[in-house]
């Protein structure tokens, strides 16, 4: 049935049921007077029955806004009850009337935003738990470590010179480790809830990176791994935030040099396409596993790789990276590498201002 507006329904309802008893009236008046032209007394009998005729005219009307209108209302009604009570799953009946159905459509609309809303509630909650108890774990076995060292140092297990000193390194490593971490976690902090606004400036990139690469030369050194980067790079002036996407390249060599084998190799290449500054660091170490690959850049993801199990999880390093370079208007991926290893591939606008935020 067409969807009319209920002024129309009304107007049409009227209409129709005037024009038929109207019709009806004064075609019996007319019948009548021209057969019983002598006998006009039942004649009395036409206007109540015109009158019986509009009270069922008026009945039919009742029913259709009963139908059309009154039972869609109290529908919907019920449905606001049931979701002010937590209940979603509810439906409502069609209407031929414009203006109920209109609202009938905007109020299932609503119910399944809401249900769509809720649902994704439900999910940033259990990822905030999952988040959290990462953390107490990625903060826990550092602390645990730098206890038992201490206690060997108390106790005197560790009774000689030579184990002294190794016991304090360890205990020097533990604690730059847990000062990373708590780093990490300040810094995804502020940028998940957008306490830290890229600031852009231009500057040259390829010098940058030479100053990023020099940083890590006591760890290269420490674990014999050569690290590999374009040689004789022409210059390349970049507008961003350097302090931002130089923390980006931090945290991938870092991780590289973390995963990577003794006496191996870590690769950084860059390349300049059109309006695009790409990136790539590839890694000697295990890889990852085809399941753990859609979830690298969730905050303290634990895997089945061992690229992962190594040290317990992906940390917050990744997922800062990430956030960072999509803020410069581009994109950071993982996958394996061909040769063997893990791979991550990047690239960021050359004018990265006002493309993204944080």
């Amino acid at each position: 049935m067409k969807v009319l507006s209920v002024r129309r329904w009304l107007l049409l309802t009227w209409l129709l049921g005037y024009f038929l008893t109207t019709t009806l009236t004064f075609g019996v008046i007319t019948w009548w007077t021209f057969h019983e032209p002598s006998n006009l007394a039942p004649l009395r009998f036409v206007v109540p029955i015109q009158f019986f005729l509009q009270i069922i005219l008026a009945v039919i009307t009742s029913a259709f806004v009963d139908r059309a209108i009154l039972k869609p209302l109290a529908a919907m009604s019920r449905s606001a009850r049931q979701i002010a009570g937590g209940d979603l799953n509810f439906s409502l009946p069609p209407s031929q009337v414009r203006e109920v159905a209109e609202v009938a459509t905007a109020f299932q609309e609503m119910g399944n935003a809401l249900q769509i809303a809720l649902s994704r509630q439900a999910e940033l909650e259990q990822h905030r738990r999952m988040f959290i108890s990462g953390i107490a774990h990625d903060l826990r076995t550092p602390l645990f470590s730098l206890r038992g060292y201490l206690q060997g140092l108390e106790t005197g297990i560790a009774s000689t010179p030579e184990k002294i000193l190794h016991y304090v390194r360890v205990c020097q490593e533990k604690a730059d480790d847990l000062e990373k971490r708590i780093s990490d976690l300040f810094a995804y902090a502020r940028l998940e809830y957008m306490e830290q606004s890229p600031r852009y400036e231009s500057f040259e990139i390829v010098q940058m990176l030479f100053k990023v690469v020099e940083s890590f030369r006591p760890q290269l050194e420490a674990k014999r791994v050569e690290l590999k980067i374009p040689t004789s790079p022409e210059p390349c002036m970049v507008r961003g935030d350097v302090s931002l996407l130089t923390r980006v390249f931090e945290n991938l060599l870092d991780n590289a040099i973390c995963y990577t084998t003794e006496d191996s190799t870590v690769r950084l290449d860059w390349i300049v396409q059109e309006d695009k500054f790409r990136f790539k660091v590839v890694d000697s170490g295990p890889g990852f596993t085809p399941e753990d690959l859609p979830h690298l850049f969730e905050p303290s993801y634990r895997g089945k790789s061992a690229h992962l199990r190594q040290s317990g999880g992906a940390g917050l390093g990744l997922t800062i990276a990430r956030r960072i370079v999509l803020a410069h208007g581009g994109n950071l991926l993982a996958l394996n590498s061909p040769e063997g290893g893990a791979e991550f591939q990047g690239y960021f606008r050359l004018n990265s201002e006002n493309k993204n935020s944080l």
